[in-house]
């Protein structure tokens, strides 16, 4: 019996060709084959099939290339399904009532912001820093706005690798509300770069879900850094008071927000294993016979997602020093 991953990619295919929607990509020991194919307001859009999420971004690399152009993957309202030759294993698998928590959506963390023009004229001096952090926005790609995101902290504090991440560390901490630390931040800098920066071999690629918790957090960071940090380009962790943010990332997940402040929260919705996005639009199908469950369910639900509220006293950053006597 086995396990099949689902996922829908959306390319754009600038001339018809019909083998789209019957390839199969065979790697590291993990088949992806393509189940279905249609258009969709200009776009192809291909249901595949695999046993491994990191097969699902290698296919959609493999697509983008082949077309020239972006492949975004997308869940289906079914994100797995047992297939099996035995009626037997089939009928065990049909008297279950269907796979746990498969009808919720997971809420994804994500971070925007909306910040009062007035503070533009506070950036002169590091105007490199608003071009790094909007080129980090502007991308789709996880891997990418990770990638644009370090290069916002190195800008901010001349300094790269465990003297960034001492420094960033501390920097973050001073604002404890937000749980950030000094492992937290040393895996962004040290552990998850190589990863990420490098493609020598010995390091395997990251999946977007690696990157996805990580991401919200960072670009908070960068917004506190860039508009908070009191000297640009230089070591020191040392704040200056300009930005007082109403809400930030929980180190857990979720929001912490101020009491009696407004704020604008964004979430996306995850497929049940937080890898994947998904939408309310997001297409059913209907499977063979030796599939279960050979459909997704009609309707699903969002997970709650959490928000702690604290006093503005508690949000608000410590006033420290530059660090040097630590």
């Amino acid at each position: 019996m086995d396990l099949v991953r689902f996922a829908l990619f959306k390319t754009h295919i600038a001339w018809p060709n019909e083998n789209w929607g019957s390839f199969c990509l065979k790697s590291d020991a993990a088949e992806v084959s393509s189940f279905s194919s249609w258009e969709s307001k200009g776009k192809i859009e291909i249901l595949v099939g695999m046993s491994a999420e990191a097969a699902i971004e290698a296919a959609a690399s493999y697509i983008s290339v082949f077309s020239g152009s972006s492949c975004r993957i997308w869940s289906p309202r079914l994100p797995v399904a047992f297939h099996s030759s035995s009626a037997h294993h089939l009928e065990r698998l049909r008297r279950a009532k269907g796979l746990a928590d498969g009808a919720v959506f997971m809420p994804g963390d994500t971070f925007a912001v909306s910040i009062d023009p007035g503070l533009i004229s506070s950036l002169s001096d590091r105007e490199d820093g608003v071009a790094l952090l909007a080129g980090a926005l502007a991308t789709s790609d996880l891997a990418g706005t990770y990638r644009e995101l370090l290069r916002v902290f190195e800008r901010a504090f001349a300094c790269s690798s465990t003297k960034l991440a001492a420094n960033l560390s501390m920097f973050l901490e001073s604002r404890p509300a937000l749980g950030y630390s000094k492992s937290e931040i040393k895996s962004w800098i040290i552990k998850m770069r190589g990863a990420a920066v490098h493609a020598d071999k010995e390091r395997p690629l990251l999946t977007a879900a690696a990157y996805r918790p990580v991401v919200h957090r960072m670009i908070f960071a960068a917004y506190d850094v860039l508009i908070n940090k009191q000297v640009w380009h230089d070591a020191s962790p040392t704040r200056r008071f300009i930005w007082e943010p109403t809400y930030g990332p929980g180190a857990n997940g979720g929001v912490i927000a101020v009491q009696g402040k407004e704020g604008q929260l964004t979430m996306e919705m995850l497929d049940g294993f937080s890898a994947f996005k998904m939408a309310a639009s997001s297409p059913n199908f209907r499977l063979e016979e030796d599939f279960w469950p050979q459909t997704g369910p009609q309707s699903m639900k969002g997970q709650p997602r959490t928000m702690k509220v604290v006093a503005a006293t508690e949000f608000a950053p410590e006033e420290r020093n530059d660090g040097s006597d630590r």
